[in-house]
């Protein structure tokens, strides 16, 4: 008997050494650390990244400059490899925008802020005019508006009720323990990908009904476009906070009419005033281009793994590179693209050599479904598993600049044991939860379809859903300490997944 309790506790012993020779060293913690909190690149990260960058619709001119600028900022860390991969046809032409304006000139003058539709047509000059607003009570009536709207300037009614958009400090969204427990405790609740930033307690300064539903608004935008109206103008926010998005971007038309988004206020202005029979007039240009390209490019850079046996496996960190057209896509999603550049910068400067190839990607098409990292995902043939099984880890950012409090492994328990095993030693930086549940809509998903291990982390919301697809969606919304952990952390787990002998199981269900 105590043979063979012997035998067992050599077993033990030696299994329990193989398990901790599968982490990286607290050393190489320190290492990493020191690197991510005391020589921090990521405030000049994210001046590249917002503010020189700019907006970057996929396919956009803006999107390629963009490229451009993180092919040399990978290139001045020393990273290898870089490569702007062209995965295959995009869904839309590349479109660009270099001037929106519009002011009420009548009953008296005032200027709005405003953002085109993507995906317009010019003014070709400046258009004014008297405003028709378009709010027919049902289809007898809109079959009334057919020769007025012609060469109009068309206001549409708004879809959206008003509500009070103030908040509290967005620090109150970081996740609590409670939170964060129920994640680990109650696997089969599938968390959204984003949580709701609506406060219960904010005090309504009144609520304004929504004039028209979503479905209704597309068929008037529909009519005026098919009966020529000279400009389309619609409500797309609150507060001078505007979406970057057209709310009919999938059924866009490449020789519209240009359509101009302002705020709730003064939509609702000009409709109040032309309902009491006064005349508005407006002055409106935009000016806007198609470059003739429907081309869709991922961008690549390595530290390349140096174990002959590991040459085909790879770690991947990604973001996606593409923006909406206002703001300067900070938070959605160049804090995830920063995060992960940094984390590449670290590894370097600390002089990882790791065993497996750790790649970078920036993806182009997510706001128009994923479409970038889908499509290299098929390209890469992952449907066969061994060419799945390559991907030894993905890590993806695109919830913000919050912190990471940890991540979720999409059911793959087998995932779990090394998730745990890497996360230990960095428990201190935040990164508490391991969890079950599944996220969507976004990148990694496009691997996760696969089997292939593809998480997304958990982070606190840090404002995240106060400018997201927003013109206020800047350098000034991200969470900068938060985002100087984020990288140790990627820095950490990519590093662990590249060195561990062992790799996560692929999740074929």
């Amino acid at each position: 008997m105590k043979k063979i309790l012997l035998t067992l506790t050599t077993i033990l012993c030696t299994l329990s050494n193989i398990v901790a020779q599968n982490v990286e060293s607290l050393e190489t913690l320190a290492q990493i650390k020191t690197e991510a909190f005391q020589n921090s690149k990521i405030e000049e990260l994210s001046f590249w990244f917002t503010d020189y960058m700019g907006a970057r619709l996929s396919g956009s001119e803006m999107y390629y400059r963009a490229e451009n600028i993180a092919k040399a900022i990978f290139d001045s860390i020393g990273l290898v490899n870089i490569n702007a991969v062209n995965e295959g046809k995009f869904n839309f032409q590349g479109w660009d925008f270099d001037k929106c304006y519009i002011a009420m000139t009548a009953p008296y003058y005032s200027n709005f802020t405003s953002l085109p539709a993507a995906w317009c047509g010019s003014s070709n000059g400046t258009i004014s005019g008297s405003v028709i607003y378009l709010n027919p009570a049902n289809d007898d009536e809109l079959s009334q508006y057919k020769d007025k709207v012609k060469g109009s300037i068309v206001l549409l009614p708004s879809s959206n009720t008003y509500t009070d958009p103030h908040y509290a400090d967005p620090t109150r969204l970081r996740r609590t323990d409670t939170d964060l427990n129920a994640m680990q405790l109650e696997p089969t609740i599938n968390n959204a990908r984003r949580i709701n930033t609506g406060s219960t307690s904010s005090p309504s300064i009144g609520e304004i009904k929504a004039t028209t539903n979503s479905q209704q608004l597309r068929k008037l935008r529909e009519f005026a476009q098919a009966n020529g109206a000279a400009a389309i103008v619609y409500e797309d926010g609150y507060y001078n906070v505007l979406s970057g998005q057209s709310p009919w971007f999938y059924n866009r038309l490449e020789k519209c009419c240009p359509e101009i988004s302002i705020s709730r206020e003064e939509q609702g202005r000009m409709a109040r005033l032309i309902e009491h029979g006064i005349d508005v007039k407006v002055e409106l240009e935009v000016s806007a281009q198609f470059n003739g390209k429907y081309t869709m490019t991922n961008l690549f850079a390595e530290i390349p793994g140096e174990s002959k046996k590991h040459k085909d496996e790879y770690v991947l960190i990604g973001a996606h590179l593409d923006s909406w057209i206002g703001g300067t896509g900070a938070n959605d999603n160049a804090s995830g693209c920063i995060v992960a550049t940094e984390a590449m910068r670290i590894l370097k400067a600390i002089g990882a050599k790791p065993k497996r190839t750790i790649r970078i990607a920036l993806w182009s098409g997510e706001e128009q479904g994923i479409l970038g990292s889908a499509a290299y995902a098929e390209n890469q043939n992952m449907k066969e598993p061994e060419n799945a099984a390559k991907m030894a880890l993905y890590l993806n950012t695109d919830n913000g600049s919050g912190q990471f409090r940890g991540i979720c492994f999409e059911g793959n328990y087998e995932a779990e044991k090394f998730l745990k095993a890497w996360g230990e030693p960095i428990k201190s930086l935040g990164f508490t939860t391991i969890s079950p549940r599944n996220s969507y809509r976004t990148d990694h998903t496009s691997f996760v379809k696969y089997g292939a291990p593809a998480y997304q982390f958990i982070q606190d919301n840090m404002g995240y859903g106060l400018s997201y697809h927003t013109n206020m969606d800047r350098y000034e919304r991200m969470a900068i300490n938060d985002m100087k952990c984020n990288a140790a952390i990627i820095a950490w787990l990519a590093l662990n997944a590249a060195n561990d002998e062992n790799k996560i199981p692929l999740n074929i269900k």
